[in-house]
Formats: C-alpha cells, structure tokens, sequence
C-alpha cells in the first residue's frame, strides 16, 4: 500500500472511530483490517452501519439496545462468537439485561433449533454475566 493510500485509509478510519467507539467500545480487528486494504469497502460499512444503527435520540424508532440484541440472536443462529460478544457489548451499553439478552437468544431456538443456543447463544450469556460485573464496577 503506498503512502497516499494509507493516509487515505487513516483519514476514512478516524472518520468512522467514534461511532465504533461509542457503540461497541472499539474497533473490532476485522474492521481495522477492512480500513486498512479496502478503506472505500470499510466507508461504505461504516455509513450503512452508523445509518442502520443510529439511536431514537437520532431518529431511530427501534432502542439501539434491541438492534444489537437482533444482531446478537442473528449471530447466535450463524454460530459466529466474534460478532456475539461484539454485540452483546455494544446492547449492554445501550442498557440491556442479561435476562433481556437471554430471552431474545431463545427466541432463535423457534427458527434455528437448539444450535441457537448450544453452539453460541450461550457463549453470549456467559459473556454478558462478566460484563455486567465489569459494568457494575464502573458504575460505583
């Protein structure tokens, strides 16, 4: 990659970095690699992600909490762990529960079967129970 295309890649990361920041705490390594070889290909995301994505107080109608517990139970059913610990993070900053995250979860069960749960949903769980005591520690 030459200099002029890794400024420009820079320039496009630190344009899109505080909507990961804010929403998920950080920028997920795939991301940063996305930014770096195909940084047209990661502002394309980012703006379709930060449009689909945005909170009620930007004109969403759906909480951001339950778009992430969506993209939480969506990953639990495509058994990917990377993406349902990212989102599970990113819905309890938006102020989801365990036992909201744990609902939604078993509701992929209905459409995928017991994989939903066995394979990752309950990675997620496992997951947000350690979270919500970092969360906790935060807050006292």
């Amino acid at each position: 990659m030459d200099q002029e295309s890794n400024a420009t890649s820079q320039d496009i990361l630190k344009q899109h970095a505080a909507h990961y920041e804010s929403d998920m705490g950080g920028l997920p390594e795939a991301l940063v690699q996305l930014a770096e070889y195909a940084p047209e290909t990661f502002d394309a995301y980012s703006r379709m992600r930060t449009t689909m994505l945005k909170s009620e107080a930007d004109g969403a109608k759906l909480p951001l909490k339950y778009k992430h517990l969506i993209l939480v139970v969506l990953d639990a059913i495509r058994d990917e762990p990377i993406g349902i610990v990212n989102h599970t993070r990113a819905a309890m900053n938006a102020g989801l529960s365990v036992d909201e995250l744990i609902e939604g979860i078993l509701l992929g069960i209905i459409v995928y079967g017991m994989p939903a749960w066995g394979k990752t949903g309950r990675k997620a769980v496992t997951f947000a129970v350690e979270f919500e005591k970092e969360l906790a520690g935060k807050r006292t």
